[in-house]
């Protein structure tokens, strides 16, 4: 058949996709644009109401392209483990559904909906487990997501990752080597490891955490020029793994540390299992051994019993800390979870007034630190050629989320380039090859 599939959500999300994606392509289905499909899998997420809504919203305007002519429909991801057949009821025209427990099963629904017949595949297998499958790569070929883990046993009273994903559960370590090793023959040269808590690699598989070990064996394989690790949750960080990015070449100096908040009160409601303290000492420490650390968090603002006072100091320390790069969200009351059954729920018009105020803050010491860099040459990886440009990232930014590097001359896509830095914004900086 001719299969398109659309990816929404975190790239955790978009190895799921390409899962699929390589389980189709082993069964002989080609990939095709959306308009010329039979078949178009939408790969939800539904972590939060935004997410959901947006999921909403493409698979009603799926289903108007459908009554045109257009491809039958299944939805594979979160949005089938949050309700589940209910999507059959809710969406007339549905084809299929499958949830993300069980993507190697979409040939099946495939088969099965080109039989005519509705396929629902939400049902939770007894057992999870992980692909043994080639991707389809869906990034550009120089760099690659890689999941060492699924799942999250945290419990932060915020979030419906356990009950969409499962308890946390970490990838065999031999694996994590022969995939990447395949990925690096395949030409990828960035390595971006990902899991809803990479920290605590090994755990549940070994009795211990075991992620710098990993990633010093990643980087003994040959190809590989950066290993970027995301979603270090600040509870599970350890001196070792501090050490190996300081002193491991391939590793970058960058953190992807998501702390949510500074209030103790506020980080105790959250369930977070880290206090203040604990926060500070991590971030002086990551900031004394590890040269050049590039530093990036998350926060939530408008978390329930969120004082005025726990703001302000929660925009305090980011103007102390400066922070790299901050993702900011605002929190939802999400049904099933703790913090939705808490008191004093903040207003909307207060939590728009806060990210605003929050990302203000940010907006001006990112714009500080980028200007740091005039004069400096960085080493960039090519990402893409627009109209006689080249969008490029240094070790200090991850893709699709951080800010980008513009030159132009001669390079391709794929290379590692010098660039002296000449001008700066807010996110951006621009520069001339050296």
């Amino acid at each position: 058949m001719k299969v398109s599939l659309i990816s929404l959500g975190c790239p955790k999300n978009q190895i799921d996709s390409e899962w699929m994606l390589g389980r189709l392509k082993e069964q002989g289905h080609r990939f095709v644009k959306p308009y010329n499909a039979n078949i178009l899998i939408i790969n939800t997420c539904a972590f939060i109401k935004p997410a959901v809504d947006e999921s909403f919203e493409l698979i009603e305007e799926a289903l108007v392209s459908k009554d045109k002519n257009g491809p039958k429909i299944i939805i594979a991801g979160c949005l089938v483990e949050r309700y589940g057949s209910e999507l059959l009821r809710k969406f007339d025209g549905l084809n299929g559904i499958i949830g993300v427990n069980r993507i190697m099963d979409i040939g099946d629904v495939v088969d099965k909906v080109c039989r005519g017949e509705n396929a629902d595949f939400s049902a939770r297998p007894d057992r999870l487990s992980f692909p043994e499958v080639e991707r389809s790569l869906l990034s550009p070929r120089h760099y690659a997501y890689l999941k060492i883990a699924d799942g999250c046993s945290n419990r932060c009273s915020y979030c419906k990752i356990p009950s969409l994903r499962g308890e946390y559960r970490s990838r065999e370590f031999s694996s994590i080597i022969k995939e990447t090793s395949h990925l690096v023959l395949q030409g990828v040269k960035e390595i971006v490891l990902v899991a809803q808590d990479t920290t605590l690699y090994g755990i549940d598989l070994y009795s211990k955490t075991r992620l710098p070990e990993l990633l010093k064996e990643l980087s003994k394989i040959k190809g590989i020029r950066w290993l970027r690790l995301l979603y270090a949750h600040p509870a599970h960080f350890t001196p070792e793994l501090i050490e190996l990015i300081s002193e491991n070449e391939k590793v970058c100096k960058y953190v992807d540390l998501p702390i949510q908040h500074i209030s103790n009160r506020i980080l105790s409601n959250m369930n977070r299992k880290i206090s203040e303290k604990q926060i500070r000492n991590l971030i002086e420490k990551l900031k004394n051994t590890i040269p050049d650390l590039a530093l990036r968090t998350e926060l939530m603002v408008g978390f329930p019993k969120e004082r005025e006072e726990d703001f302000e100091k929660l925009v305090e320390f980011i103007e102390e800390v400066k922070f790299d790069w901050i993702g900011i969200f605002k929190y939802y009351s999400e049904d099933g979870t703790k913090s939705s059954l808490l008191s004093d729920q903040i207003p909307e018009e207060m939590k728009e007034e806060r990210y605003n105020i929050l990302f203000e803050s940010q907006r001006e010491t990112s714009f500080e630190k980028n200007n740091s860099f005039i004069g400096r040459n960085l080493t960039c990886i090519v990402d893409k050629k627009v109209k006689g440009k080249f969008e490029c990232r240094g070790e200090r930014d991850a893709p699709e989320i951080d800010g980008l590097i513009y030159t132009s001359g001669d390079a391709k896509v794929g290379e590692f380039i010098n660039v002296k830095i000449e001008k700066a914004d807010d996110y951006d900086l621009y520069g001339s090859q050296t």
